[in-house]
């Protein structure tokens, strides 16, 4: 290994790139798609790790050796980074696999000898290169009462770490501000008696905060030798997907009644949908809407203006006053007239009220949930909240525990 400068803070970086054949563990990454992944502080707590076996044995002998490898990377890591616009689809999206199926297989490259600005110095650029990762799931949580950045925790199992001494590439950040508190919009759907939810009421205020953990429950197995790659040598080679579950926990001001009767259902454990949202500071489309809008599928939405608008992106709908929004796929672009969106999950009418048009959009959405537990008023600060806890698996009436809806314009 080459020289190598003190390892400080402001010195690592990192970007991350799926395989070009996303179901293959040693596959390369496609090498078109790369994010640079802005870490927080020790943000990148994943690698190799190992579990030995202590030889007990009678007789020590000195020509023995009492301490063997058993297990290589069977530890579970994490990527802690803030959301932004350009790597929400990417990120949100690494922990989710199609039914029954693994997330696609991704690489990690961290260099860590880089200067700070814009000055790379190749020749004594060090590095690792984390490769044939998974995302068993992510967390991140919001506190309503603050303003501050959207941060994401994945949960990352690593098949081969290897260190590495190519040149440091000069990393293309994200232009612009990550999603913030400020522009977040979250809804809650609680079943009543029969346990039929009641629809999208828009931006639930009693929300004082929120927690969703995802995890898919992968487990690694068989552990081999591979004569051909030390980074690959006794790590696993098989990877099996589990039952993918969701957890969200929140918190609600005391102000309505059925908030104090979460658990008392003779119908069983009460259902619940929930949906989290947010848009850009700076998003590349920012328009109006005064038509009505009726929720369904390929749904037209007359605009003022196209620009800033394309095939693929995702856009929040939203009327502040009437309390109602929705994110929606573009797909098609009829220039300067409108957009036609995959699906509208909320009627809206434009013409009581403008619907702002606003690109750069993610939503993460749990459409069938069981509350599991909700506790008694509890005094915080001036008002009586509740704390609760409700949680979505995947079974038979429940396809996906949470899906995503993600803008991603590949950094450009």
């Amino acid at each position: 290994m080459g020289g190598m400068a003190t390892l400080t803070k402001q010195k690592p970086f990192a970007r991350l790139d799926t395989h070009s054949t996303p179901t293959s563990r040693t596959g390369a990454p496609s090498g078109s798609s790369w994010k640079y992944v802005p870490l927080g502080l020790g943000g990148l707590a994943a690698g190799g790790s190992v579990e030995a076996e202590e030889l007990e044995l009678e007789r020590a002998d000195p020509g023995l050796t009492h301490l063997l490898l058993t297990t290589r990377n069977a530890a579970k890591g994490k990527i802690e980074t803030v959301i932004y616009p350009e790597n929400s689809s990417t990120l949100l999206g690494l922990a989710f696999g199609s039914a029954g199926a693994l997330p696609s297989y991704f690489t990690v490259e961290q260099y860590l000898n880089a200067d700070l600005g814009a000055s790379f110095d190749a020749g004594t650029d060090t590095g690792r290169i984390l490769s044939g990762c998974l995302a068993d799931g992510f967390s991140f949580s919001v506190d309503r009462k603050q303003l501050g950045s959207l941060r994401l925790s994945l949960d990352v199992y690593v098949n081969a770490d290897a260190s590495t001494e190519s040149a440091a590439p000069s990393p293309t950040w994200p232009a612009q501000d990550p999603y913030t508190g400020k522009r977040l919009l979250v809804d809650l759907d609680l079943a009543n008696n029969s346990q039929t939810l009641n629809g999208w009421s828009g931006d639930y205020t009693s929300m004082r905060s929120m927690s969703i953990n995802f995890q898919n429950g992968i487990e690694t197995d068989l552990h081999r030798a591979d004569e051909s790659s030390d980074a690959l040598d006794g790590t696993w080679t098989q990877a099996y997907p589990g039952t993918p579950r969701a957890s969200i926990q929140f918190k609600l001001v005391a102000d309505a009644a059925e908030h104090l009767d979460l658990l008392r259902l003779n119908a069983g454990l009460r259902k619940m949908a929930f949906r989290i949202a947010a848009y850009g500071a700076n998003p590349s489309g920012n328009t109006t809407c005064t038509t009505s809008l009726t929720a369904g599928s390929s749904v037209t939405v007359a605009v003022a203006a196209t620009t800033g608008f394309a095939v693929d992106d995702y856009v929040l709908l939203w009327q502040p006053t009437a309390n109602k929004f929705a994110v929606a796929k573009v797909t098609t672009v009829n220039s300067g007239v409108s957009l036609v969106v995959d699906t509208l999950d909320v009627t809206m009418n434009g013409g009581t009220e403008t619907i702002k048009v606003r690109n750069t959009a993610f939503e993460l959405k749990v459409s069938d949930a069981r509350i599991r537990s909700a506790t008694p008023p509890t005094l915080e600060g001036n008002v009586y909240v509740v704390d609760v806890t409700a949680e979505a698996i995947v079974g038979p009436s429940n396809s996906a525990a949470i899906t995503l809806k993600a803008y991603n314009d590949n950094n450009t």
